[in-house]
């Protein structure tokens, strides 16, 4: 008895708990892995939303400096000076006495070199068609309060600064190509799909001399 005993400890497991205790295992690493797979995506989204907030805040900023240069119709000149003084604000009346841009998307134009509209993705300047460029900036512009004069006022800009960038895996669109062509502009908004995006929404007035 005491040798059956004895035997009867010494047994191991059978073939159906070592196939049990591997199936439970193996659906402990696989919910792991899932879990891992989303913080991943979940913390890259992250960090493209924040990039992308940033850039827009940064063009808000680019925008305000610009009105510095929207100083008429004053008390001193009533010559609206807001399409020849300004170098993206000139969009909503048309720069340098072209057609204006009113309540359309456009991408501004890189006339200085720290205001490019397009960035990699460590946030740094490269040029729209370049293939690193990873996000892109677009502007739109409306009126707030229209100008007039009488009283003299130069009125209010409704500035709207979008930032987008395609999400991941998704294939490249050639309207989006140079950060957005023609219609192209207005069908980014609603392709979410393909495209993420952030909008910043500010005031813009000018200086009264």
């Amino acid at each position: 008895m005491r040798a059956r005993g004895r035997i009867a400890n010494k047994r191991g497991y059978t073939l159906v708990e070592v196939m049990v205790a591997i199936a439970v295992m193996a659906i402990g690493v696989t919910g792991i892995l899932s879990m891992q797979n989303a913080a991943v995506l979940a913390n890259r989204r992250a960090q493209e939303v924040t990039m992308a907030t940033s850039l827009a805040r940064r063009w808000q900023e680019i925008l305000r400096t610009d009105a510095l240069g929207w100083n008429r119709p004053s008390q001193r000149s009533t010559v609206a000076d807001l399409g020849s003084d300004t170098r993206h604000l000139c969009g909503l009346v048309g720069c340098g006495g072209g057609a204006g841009q009113v309540d359309q998307w456009f991408v501004p134009a890189a006339t200085l070199p720290n205001e490019s509209p397009a960035y990699d993705h460590w946030g740094r300047e490269v040029a729209v068609a370049a293939p690193e460029a990873k996000y892109c900036v677009n502007v739109r512009l409306n009126w707030l309060r229209q100008p007039s004069l009488n009283p003299v006022d130069q009125g209010v800009i409704r500035a709207e600064v979008r930032v987008w960038w395609y999400a991941e895996g998704a294939t490249r669109e050639p309207t989006y190509a140079s950060c957005g062509t023609g219609g192209g502009l207005n069908a980014l908004g609603s392709d979410v799909a393909r495209v993420h995006s952030v909008i910043d929404v500010a005031t813009v007035w000018g200086l009264q001399q």
